[in-house]
C-alpha cells in the first residue's frame, strides 16, 4: 500500500513541475456570499479527448492536488509537446546589464519582500537599502537550522507571518515495501508574527511540527498552518506519509495570539492553505478532496472530491478568489498534464478554462483576475497572445472577449499581470532582439517594450525565468536559477541585483 501510494504521489510531484499563477492584488470587496451547496456538484466544459503516451516530468516540485466530487473523471486533452526555438548565440541585451551592490542600488518605488541569506528580507521603497527584517540564528544555508523558510504577507504590507527552522532530524531506514532504502525527516519551526510598519514582532508558536504551508488572512489576524502537530517533538517519518492536520489560529494583534486549532485532518497531506478575500472563509486540498472551512464552523465542508487512480487523475489545487468572493481559480490536474478552471463556490459550477492545459513548456500559461472577474490570460500556445475571458456562469462557459497578439511562435509570454492603473505588463522571452518587458496600455494598443531581461540559458530551454511585476508597473524582478536581475521601465540598464540581495533569493513579493 505504502509503495503505490508513494509511487502515484511522486508522478504527481512530477507533473506539477513548472507551474506559475499569477495574482493581481486585491480591491474593495463584497461581503462574503452565503454559501448554500447542492448534493451534486456540476462538470462544465471539461476536455474529453485522450490523454497523451509521453514521458512525464522530471523535476519534483510540491504537489497540491484536488478534484471533482460524485462525478466520473474524464480524460485530459491531447497534447503534442511545443520544442522550444532553436536558440541563436546569445544576444547583449538591450539595454545592457548593470551589476550593483548594496552601495549603489536603485531605489524602487515598492518595497520588495523575500528570503535570502537565511533571513527574510525587504528592499525598501523608503531608504532604497535591503534591510533585513528577521535574520537566521545560525547559518545562512535554507536547508540547515536556523534559516528562515516560509513568510506570507498581507495584501496591505502592513502584516507578516514568517517560519524559521529550528530544527532537523533525519536517517535512512531500509523499506521493504519498496525494496529500497528511504529517508525518514522531521522537521521543525518556529513562528513569528511581524509589525511591517512599526517593527515589532513576536513569537506566537515556538514548535510548529513538519510545516507544509502557511498563510495569512487579509485583515492580518487570522492564520492558517499546514502540520502535524504545534507542540511536542517531531518523529522522523516520510514526510508525505505522516498525518497532517490543518490549523487556524487569531494572531491577536502578536502580543496575544490564541492556542492554534485543528480545523482538518489531511489524507497523505494538507496543501497551502488559501484564505477568502473576507478572512472568514479558508481553502485547501489534500490526497482526498477540496476542503472550505467557515471560521465560523465547527468542521470543514468537502467540496470536490478527488480522483486519484493509475491512469486516472482528477484533482484541483485553490490558487486565488475573485473580487466577486465567490468565484475560485484553481489548478487542475489530469493524469500527465495540467490546467485552469473555476469554480463558483455557491452553486458548485465547475468549468475549466478553455486552452488553458499543458504538458511540458518553457511557458506555462499565464492566468489571473482581472478586478471585474474577468481572467486575464496568456495562453502560450502558438504565436504569444494577451487575452481577456468573461465567465458565462449560466451557459457554463468561459469566452475570450478581447485578444491581442505580442509576439512569434517560439517566444513566451512570463509574469503577466494587471497594474493598478489600468495598465497591463509582462514579459516577453524570446532568442532575439523583442525579448524585453513590455507595458501595454489596452488590448486596443500595441506594447512598449521598456527594459531587457536576461537571456535564455541553450543549455536549459524548458527553464525561463521568473518574472514578478511591481503593482504599479514601475519594473520586474526577472530571477533564473543563477542570478536576480531587476528591470525598472524607465532605467538605462537591466540591473543585476544578485549580490546586493544576498545568496539564494527567492519568494519574491512586492507590496
Amino acid at each position: 500500500m505504502i509503495a503505490h501510494k508513494s509511487t502515484l504521489r511522486l508522478f504527481l510531484i512530477t507533473l506539477l513541475a513548472g507551474f506559475l499563477a499569477a495574482c493581481a492584488e486585491p480591491n474593495d470587496f463584497p461581503p462574503a456570499p452565503t454559501l448554500t451547496i447542492p448534493s451534486a456538484p456540476i462538470i462544465q466544459n471539461q476536455p474529453t479527448t485522450a490523454a497523451p503516451d509521453t514521458t512525464q516530468p522530471t523535476d519534483p516540485i510540491p504537489a497540491t492536488p484536488s478534484a471533482e466530487a460524485e462525478a466520473s473523471p474524464t480524460a485530459e486533452p491531447t497534447f503534442t509537446p511545443t520544442p522550444p526555438a532553436t536558440l541563436a548565440p546569445t544576444p547583449a541585451t538591450n539595454p545592457a546589464v548593470q551589476a550593483v551592490t548594496a552601495a549603489n542600488l536603485p531605489t524602487p518605488s515598492r518595497t520588495l519582500y523575500f528570503t535570502a541569506d537565511g533571513a527574510f528580507k525587504r528592499w525598501s521603497a523608503t531608504t532604497g537599502q535591503v534591510e533585513v527584517l528577521l535574520p537566521p540564528t545560525t547559518t545562512a544555508d535554507p536547508a540547515i537550522p536556523g534559516a528562515v523558510r516560509y513568510f506570507d504577507i498581507t495584501a496591505d504590507g502592513q502584516r507578516a507571518i514568517v517560519a524559521r527552522l529550528t530544527a532537523v532530524d533525519s536517517r535512512t531506514e531500509a523499506d521493504e515495501a519498496l525494496g529500497f532504502d528511504s529517508t525518514l525527516t522531521a522537521e521543525q519551526y518556529e513562528l513569528f508574527y511581524l509589525d511591517l510598519v512599526s517593527g515589532q514582532q513576536w513569537l506566537i508558536i515556538p514548535t510548529v511540527n513538519n510545516l507544509r504551508g502557511l498563510a495569512i488572512a487579509p485583515n492580518g489576524q487570522n492564520i492558517a498552518l499546514a502540520a502535524t502537530s504545534t507542540s511536542g517533538t517531531a518523529e522522523p517519518a516520510i514526510l508525505e506519509e505522516q498525518p497532517q492536520s490543518m490549523f487556524v489560529l487569531n494572531a491577536g494583534g502578536g502580543s496575544a495570539p490564541s492556542a492554534a486549532r485543528a480545523v482538518g485532518v489531511c489524507e497523505v497531506a494538507c496543501q497551502k492553505p488559501l484564505w477568502h478575500i473576507e478572512s472568514n472563509l479558508l481553502v485547501w486540498a489534500d490526497q482526498a478532496a477540496l476542503w472550505l472551512y467557515n471560521t465560523a464552523a465547527s468542521q470543514p465542508e468537502k467540496l470536490v472530491d478527488h480522483v486519484f487512480a493509475i491512469n486516472e487523475v482528477s484533482a484541483y489545487w485553490p490558487v486565488s478568489w475573485a473580487n466577486n468572493g465567490r468565484y475560485l481559480l484553481l489548478t487542475q490536474i489530469y493524469f500527465e498534464s495540467l490546467g485552469t478552471a473555476v469554480y463558483d463556490v455557491p452553486t458548485r459550477a465547475l468549468i475549466s478554462v478553455p486552452n488553458s492545459a499543458y504538458y511540458i513548456t518553457p511557458y506555462p500559461p499565464t492566468i489571473s483576475w482581472m478586478p471585474d472577474d474577468r481572467l486575464l490570460f496568456a495562453p502560450n500556445a502558438g504565436q504569444p497572445t494577451v487575452e481577456l475571458w468573461r465567465i458565462q456562469l449560466e451557459a457554463g462557459t468561459i469566452t475570450a472577449e478581447e485578444t491581442l497578439t505580442v509576439g512569434s511562435s517560439g517566444q513566451g509570454v512570463a509574469g503577466l499581470r494587471y497594474l493598478a492603473d489600468g495598465r497591463f505588463a509582462y514579459a516577453l522571452f524570446s532568442a532575439d532582439t523583442a525579448a524585453g518587458t513590455y507595458l501595454l496600455t489596452s488590448l486596443s494598443q500595441q506594447p512598449e517594450r521598456v527594459n531587457a531581461v536576461p537571456p535564455l540559458n541553450p543549455a536549459d530551454p524548458f527553464t525561463a525565468p521568473q518574472v514578478v511585476w511591481a503593482a504599479d508597473g514601475s519594473g520586474a524582478i526577472v530571477g533564473t536559477t543563477t542570478a536576480v536581475y531587476y528591470a525598472p521601465t524607465n532605467s538605462p540598464a537591466l540591473y543585476d541585483v544578485t549580490a546586493a540581495l544576498g545568496t539564494n533569493a527567492s519568494h519574491f513579493t512586492w507590496r
